[in-house]
């Protein structure tokens, strides 16, 4: 069973058919049964297939819900991220005392799922189930979706859970000239097309880029978003609050986990240089 939580382009009143392409998806939860010794995954998804860095732990860690007549998840959207909890009977787990949820019997804190995009306001999000799946290891999971209950109740973690519990305080570092921008047209989804949507971009936020290199533009998701990267810090705020109006949906993009390296390894450098000097 695959589970998402979902904001789409043009919102709707009427259910979301299994072929609809959403914008963007703010949360993935995919338990894997024979997927290394049993994973439970968590992950988001911008535009149309862009991955972000996924959190993950072993099932062994939580409650069963392979091989169980039938189980109960919790999800639960709050200003920090979405908390996911699963209940499981009494023995089931082992471990993981300080993740149990006091009052509920059998609820386990699993995971918090920090925020890597702003919710969307004034939009509706989609609860998305797939219920018949191969997991990676190319096994057939079926699924049955007995009951869903959307609404609002009082939430169940605590604001900062201690590090037991997997997902919190997961490194995720803003770009300081980095751009995310989402629900495009995409057009015809041909190549001139891109090409035409990416050159009117470079124009738009041409004063915002540097003097020699320019504003550098990559479009992703056959169209459907764009990075967009600004000359200095400086020039991109005034981009966000000037280019608003044009952009609703526009961000600041998240560094990769390469760019937080390498920025890490040059401040060492930059540490030690300065430590040397200084002796």
């Amino acid at each position: 069973m695959r589970c998402h939580v979902l904001t789409q382009p043009t919102p709707s009143f009427l259910p979301a058919p299994p072929s609809q392409v959403f914008d963007h998806t703010l949360l993935h939860v995919n338990p894997r049964q024979y997927w290394k010794d049993g994973m439970m995954l968590l992950n988001d998804c911008q535009g149309y297939n862009t991955w972000g860095r996924a959190v993950t732990a072993q099932l062994e860690m939580f409650p069963v819900v392979f091989g169980v007549k039938s189980a109960v998840m919790v999800v639960q959207v709050r200003e920090e991220g979405f908390d996911l909890f699963l209940q499981g009977r009494k023995g089931e787990f082992d471990g993981g005392e300080s993740r149990m949820v006091k009052g509920i019997d059998g609820l386990m804190h699993c995971f918090r799922f920090e925020h890597r995009s702003k919710l969307p306001d004034g939009e509706k999000l989609w609860l998305q189930f797939l219920t018949k799946a191969d997991d990676r290891a190319g096994e057939s999971q079926n699924w049955t979706v007995h009951k869903i209950w959307w609404g609002k109740k009082e939430l169940l973690a605590d604001v900062n859970p201690d590090g037991s519990v997997p997902g919190v305080n997961v490194q995720q570092q803003l770009h300081p000239r980095k751009l995310f921008i989402s629900g495009l047209d995409r057009g015809d989804g041909s190549a001139g097309f891109l090409e035409r949507q990416q050159a009117v971009m470079e124009r738009e936020f041409q004063k915002y880029g540097n003097k020699q290199t320019g504003v550098e533009v990559e479009m992703r998701g056959g169209g459907s978003y764009a990075l967009v990267t600004l000359a200095d810090e400086e020039m991109t705020d005034r981009a966000m609050m000037e280019m608003r109006d044009k952009y609703e949906r526009m961000t600041r993009a998240n560094k990769t986990q390469r760019e937080i390296i390498e920025d890490r390894k040059k401040k060492e450098e930059e540490d030690a240089e300065r430590a040397l000097h200084t002796w």
